[in-house]
């Protein structure tokens, strides 16, 4: 998967507990994220101010983060 931007950046995310880690850190439930399926998150800090929006995009049961630079 090639996803390129001048404003934003792709993290692949591995390993077993990545989807609940997002879970627990994003706002958007992902627990019933598809293959081949997107959803769009915000990560926000400890006060509820927004980070940022981000799409998770699942796909060949690989997790990937696109965020804004």
């Amino acid at each position: 998967m090639k996803y390129y931007s001048e404003n934003t950046h792709a993290f692949k995310l591995e390993g077993k507990d990545a989807k609940d880690f997002l879970q627990r850190i994003s706002t958007n439930d992902i627990r019933n994220l598809n293959s081949l399926g997107s959803i769009r998150t915000a990560f926000l800090n400890e006060k509820g101010r927004l980070i940022d929006f981000c799409h998770l995009i699942l796909f060949n049961n690989d997790l990937y983060l696109i965020c804004s630079a």
